[in-house]
């Protein structure tokens, strides 16, 4: 399927609403409005649907033809499970440099870090199974077992083509918890996190994190549709990130 990064440029509010409601690939929190009567939006449109909207008088920019990018973005994914090896995740800095980590390889990571750090890694099941039948899994991460504590939450790949977000989740808990063991400061290029901080984060924090919150669609994503980002749901596909109320109704 030919896919390209377009403009649409819509004149009203309420054009921009009707845009919305046609279930399109769009970026919505980079639409802007450039003056009364301009009201760009980006997106990722099949040639059909740009043939859709010119037809209901929608100007569109072609910014960019994707058919390049998809090819170069199929080949930046593992093949492999590369945490099955007895290095476990230790290494993860250096193999993840060769490729971004797919489904699989995601909860390997999780499932290696339960047995390197079993003192302070909880792994989560989560209760229901994916509609492929995937077993996904949460971690939560602690130092002292002190009782209840305050939690923080963080989740990654809920869009299945963004790819890096499972990736950097893994990093984050691979990082906090050597520092933690090992005793040793943290370091993000010329940002240092020292030793004593992250020791009382973990001390006083749950820090819970779900690194592939859309496993089914990542590998979808990376296997058959690399502009992919909702989830394989048979009854119709949904952005998971749409799928909750802000603030989870607290």
């Amino acid at each position: 399927m030919e896919m390209y990064s377009v403009l649409i440029e819509t004149m009203s509010l309420k054009e921009m609403t009707v845009l919305n409601k046609l279930n399109l690939d769009l970026k919505h929190r980079a639409a802007r409005k450039l003056d009364k009567s301009r009201f760009p939006v980006p997106g990722i449109l099949a040639k059909e649907q740009i043939h859709l909207l010119e037809a209901k008088n929608y100007k569109i920019k072609i910014i960019s033809d994707l058919e390049k990018v998809s090819i170069e973005r199929a080949l930046e994914v593992s093949e492999t499970n590369r945490f099955t090896a007895r290095e476990g995740v230790q290494k993860f800095e250096e193999r993840r440099s060769t490729a971004y980590l797919n489904a699989d390889e995601v909860e390997t990571a999780l499932l290696t870090l339960k047995q390197q750090f079993p003192s302070y890694v909880t792994l989560i099941d989560l209760p229901n199974r994916t509609h492929l039948n995937k077993t996904s899994h949460a971690v939560r991460i602690r130092g002292i077992d002190n009782g209840l504590k305050p939690g923080v939450f963080f989740t990654g790949s809920m869009h299945a083509r963004e790819w890096g977000g499972a990736d950097a989740c893994v990093a984050f808990l691979l990082n906090i918890l050597n520092t933690y063991q090992n005793k040793i400061n943290l370091e993000y290029g010329q940002k240092t996190f020292y030793k004593e901080d992250v020791e009382k984060m973990l001390n006083n924090l749950d820090i819970i994190v779900f690194p592939d919150v859309n496993p089914d669609g990542k590998e979808y994503s990376q296997t058959v549709d690399i502009w992919w980002r909702k989830n394989r749901n048979p009854n119709g596909p949904v952005d998971i990130n749409r799928n909750f109320d802000f603030l989870w109704s607290s």
